[in-house]
């Protein structure tokens, strides 16, 4: 006889994993009211009237058909203004404006008032727009007149020269026999001219002023007549002899 082989057969092990704490959910953001302990009452004469004369307008004013504060006519918007003087809407209940005490009071509105409804609940939504929208103040504008004043300034220096007494000295020294003006003659005569010194209007010091003083100083003028033959051979040919 064969031997019979033992049969495995596959086992489905089920692996649950650890419990993981849920996180805290988080609260919608939603406009909350404090909650309302109070009765019901129909309502009064005034609110009567006030509700009554603005659904009539309302039915037959094409206009103030389906009314939104955005949107009515001068007569509607007047019977509106008296509408929330006496009663308002708050997450669909209509209150008295006039309190009981210390809570709110709910008014009973007749149920063919669909205009009023209408009102009630356009009022309410843009009561709540308005308190979600932030208000920006208001932007001011200074009219003082800002000098720009500059963090560094400028300081002006005159152009001059400034050199010690005793070198100028010695350089006018050094420089006196250039001055000299030599004219030959017939007699052969030296002549020594020592120029005049100019008095100067403009301001002196300057650096111009110098260098042109040192160049007139410093030019050596020599100053030449012709020879004695040159003359007589001129005169010989220009001349006309009898």
């Amino acid at each position: 006889m064969a031997s019979r082989r033992p049969v495995l057969r596959p086992v489905v092990v089920e692996v649950q994993p650890d419990a993981v704490p849920a996180s805290p959910a988080t609260p919608l953001k939603s406009v909350r009211f404090a909650p309302t302990h109070g009765s019901s009452r129909p309502l009064s004469t005034v609110e009567a009237w006030s509700v009554y004369n603005f659904e009539l307008h309302a039915r037959s004013c094409p206009t103030c058909y389906r009314p939104r504060v955005s949107r009515l006519c001068d007569t509607g918007y007047a019977l509106s203004e008296d509408v929330a003087c006496h009663i308002f809407s708050r997450d669909g209940h209509v209150y008295a404006v006039q309190k009981d005490g210390a809570g709110l009071v709910r008014v009973e509105i007749p149920h063919a008032y669909s205009q009023l409804r209408h009102l009630l609940r356009s009022t309410e939504r843009a009561l709540r727009k308005h308190t979600h929208t932030t208000v920006s103040a208001p932007t001011t504008t200074d009219y003082t007149r800002v000098y720009p004043i500059s963090s560094t300034r400028r300081t002006y220096q005159p152009d001059m020269l400034i050199e010690p007494a005793s070198s100028d000295q010695t350089r006018r020294r050094k420089h006196r026999s250039r001055y000299s003006t030599v004219v030959p003659s017939d007699g052969r005569e030296t002549l020594s001219v020592t120029p005049m010194p100019i008095a100067s209007t403009e301001r002196r010091g300057t650096l111009y002023e110098r260098e042109a003083q040192r160049r007139k100083e410093n030019a050596r003028i020599e100053v030449r007549e012709p020879e004695v033959n040159d003359l007589e051979r001129r005169y010989r040919r220009h001349s006309i002899w009898l």
